[in-house]
């Protein structure tokens, strides 16, 4: 449980530097965008963590099996869609509107997991809150070490984001595979739909590269065309 709290958290934050980044990329203004990002991926997850209290006991590890499927395709989609948006020549202000969304989008979900983790440690007689928490904050610190040194410098956006749905996609599994008793009826589907998801996530990991340049160039044709 502690280290599937780590990779959950390290998901959550580096899919936020990831559309930061972006967002810096199409709209300039580094410090603004990295700012209200972080900012407001903050207080989406206090909605988020806030929003967990209404889930019933019996059904803290199906939300967040739920909350973990919405993440992936959340942080697969997000930096796609600016692309594409961007490359279509939209407005700036569309292309803020929608980062924003998939910002507090990935907010909320991540803002999900803690409480419910440490709701599901309590019934299943796991590590201490304490620990979880530490996971939680060691994740995070992670994941700025990771796509300081690793992402954008060397992986390209497009293609961290694919890493993080794999990774994403696996916990989503290990949610699944780990609390099985908890789907009650639906363990079999809900394994189903995992490893389907993580299949598809592989694939898009498989040709990303060649989806990252394809983005690139659309937005760069844009840029000339429009200077």
């Amino acid at each position: 449980m502690l280290l599937l709290k780590f990779v959950l958290a390290f998901c959550g934050l580096s899919y936020e530097l990831v559309l930061a980044q972006g967002l810096s990329a199409f709209l300039n203004n580094t410090v603004l965008r990295y700012s209200t990002t972080i900012g407001l991926y903050m207080f989406a997850m206090g909605l988020g963590a806030w929003a967990s209290g209404r889930t019933a006991n019996g059904r803290c590890v199906r939300v967040l099996w739920q909350s973990e499927i919405m993440l992936i395709f959340l942080g697969g989609c997000g930096l796609t869609s600016l692309f594409c948006v961007s490359g279509a020549d939209w407005p700036a202000a569309v292309i803020i509107i929608l980062a924003y969304l998939w910002v507090g989008l990935i907010g909320f979900f991540t803002g999900l997991e803690l409480p419910l983790m440490l709701r599901i440690a309590v019934d299943t007689n796991g590590p201490s809150r304490a620990k979880i928490i530490a996971m939680d904050y060691a994740g995070a610190f992670m994941a700025t070490l990771f796509f300081v040194f690793y992402f954008y410098p060397s992986a390209g956006l497009i293609h961290s984001a694919m890493i993080l749905m794999v990774i994403n996609a696996l916990a989503g599994l290990v949610v699944a595979w780990k609390w099985q008793s908890a789907f009650d009826k639906s363990a079999k589907a809900a394994l189903l739909v995992s490893w389907l998801i993580l299949g598809g996530a592989s694939v898009l990991l498989l040709f990303s590269t060649e989806l990252q340049a394809q983005l690139i160039t659309l937005y760069i044709g844009q840029a000339v065309n429009g200077y």
